[in-house]
């Protein structure tokens, strides 16, 4: 498991157990990223290897699809992938690329309860997607499908 120094270095976890904490990112922590208008979370449905588009899936609180880490360097993680918004326009996909330490369009701000997307100036939309949907990238306007929190979980290493 590994957490972003800012330098591009990974950093992993001691082998005779323990965590290693650096600043507001503990190693041995995954997160669920819910909806706060619903019981669906952020999921890769399977996949591992991107590019592939986002979607949400109900909460189950076990990781696998919907284990995420949130980086110093602002990115929504998921192993080696981070989340990626490009295109400025309403219903905007937001895919899932290979992390490529540029910042730009991996660059998440959790922003009044809203995923943040400073390089479009949009948010993190579940829209209309019941579980199984694509997220999408719209105009942050506060509306709860914007709303997400990081809910903890103790991932299994």
């Amino acid at each position: 498991v590994w957490v972003s120094t800012g330098t591009g270095s990974p950093v992993t976890k001691p082998s005779g157990g323990g965590s290693l904490s650096l600043g507001n990112v503990l190693t041995d922590k995954e997160f669920q990223i819910r909806n706060s208008d619903s019981a669906l979370c952020l999921d890769t449905m399977g996949k591992n290897d991107g590019p592939f588009d986002m979607h949400v899936f109900q909460c189950h609180g076990q990781g696998g699809n919907q284990g995420f880490s949130y980086t110093q360097e602002k990115q929504i993680r998921h192993k080696d992938n981070c989340l990626d918004a490009s295109v400025r326009k309403a219903n905007a996909p937001v895919v899932v690329l290979e992390c490529h330490e540029q910042h730009g369009n991996q660059v998440w701000e959790h922003k009044d309860g809203t995923l943040y997307h400073p390089g479009t100036g949009m948010c993190l939309d579940r829209n209309l997607a019941n579980s199984g949907g694509r997220i999408v990238m719209n105009t942050c306007d506060g509306r709860a499908s914007q709303k997400f929190k990081f809910a903890e979980y103790q991932k299994n290493v």
